[in-house]
């Protein structure tokens, strides 16, 4: 089992938090397992979407897909997912945040947490798609 298995388990299983087990932070904590880096280890935290967004307006990012533009290159090619890539999708569902949810290629699909509970859908579903072990910059 690597880490990143050992992740989506244990998170997977995890009541929703803003801050905590948000889409945004399980899709960081799951980069950190593929590749060992923390991007959020610098960044201030928050407990809401509110406190969420004011943090983005801090980054000086207009959203949360240039939050991670400007940190992982975009594939350009979605056959080359590797598990642990972040994927956002748009998920109309569950917009307290931002238009698009983060999710995590895994196994063939795509997974996340929301204020629902645990989500999935199709890759083909994504509409941005972050290379995790391709940085833009480090840290």
């Amino acid at each position: 089992m690597t880490e990143l298995d050992k992740y989506i388990s244990l998170k997977l299983h995890q009541d929703f938090a803003f801050g905590e087990n948000d889409c945004i932070t399980f899709a960081v904590g799951a980069v950190k397992a593929a590749t060992g880096i923390d991007h959020l280890k610098d960044i201030n935290k928050w407990n809401s979407a509110m406190t969420g967004r004011g943090v983005l307006k801090k980054l000086k990012h207009k959203d949360i897909i240039e939050a991670f533009d400007v940190r992982f290159r975009q594939h350009k090619n979605i056959s080359k997912l590797q598990d642990g890539d972040v994927v956002f999708v748009d998920n109309p569902a569950d917009t307290t945040f931002q238009k698009y949810s983060a999710t995590v290629y895994y196994k063939g699909k795509l997974v996340g947490v929301s204020s629902a509970g645990m989500i999935t859908f199709n890759v083909t579903d994504g509409s941005y798609f972050f290379n995790v072990r391709s940085l833009r910059v480090r840290g």
